[in-house]
């Protein structure tokens, strides 16, 4: 009796004080609460298979329209072993939508377009951004010409409106 321990149930070692916890990536699972401890103890390094289940990785979870996997996932888990659309918040940013500070001096923002990750950065000036339009391809209204710049001198927008732009052209 002397050389023998009783073995604890995993349900006993996740009770106990101090309780045995799961290694990150793993949870509790509840239908191995009855399996035995290898040891008097359950610790993680004999006994997290024994009573845990491997969590669902955030790499695994598609996180649709709009959002993007965050760039820690490799190290985010779900909550259960299969990740599912309550786990996108975990797992996912939205996508940022295009800002003015990527875009060159003569362009303007494509509206509602995403950049292509949470942040933008130049890499996405080619989808974000539109060149201004210049002057020469507004039609000036009847008895008015382009300024003598307007070869160089850009509208407000990708397209020149006479309601915006008559003054500057």
């Amino acid at each position: 009796d002397t050389c023998c321990v009783q073995r604890v149930t995993c349900s006993d070692g996740f009770d106990a004080t101090p309780a045995f916890e799961c290694p990150a990536g793993f949870a509790r699972d509840s239908n191995k609460d009855d399996n035995l401890c290898f040891g008097s103890e359950c610790s993680q390094a004999f006994d997290s298979s024994t009573c845990c289940k491997r969590l669902g990785s955030c790499t695994s979870i598609a996180c649709g329209d709009g959002k993007i996997q965050k760039t820690d996932a490799a190290t985010l888990f779900c909550a259960d072993t299969v990740c599912v659309d309550g786990d996108i918040g975990t797992c996912c940013d939205d996508l940022q939508e295009c800002q003015v500070a990527i875009c060159g001096a003569n362009q303007v923002v494509n509206p509602g377009v995403l950049c292509a990750s949470a942040t933008c950065d130049g890499g996405d000036a080619a989808a974000c951004c539109t060149d201004k339009a210049l002057c020469t391809t507004l039609t000036c209204p009847g008895g008015k010409v382009w300024i003598g710049a307007a070869g160089s001198t850009y509208c407000a927008g990708a397209a020149c409106d006479l309601g915006n732009d008559e003054g500057t052209c």
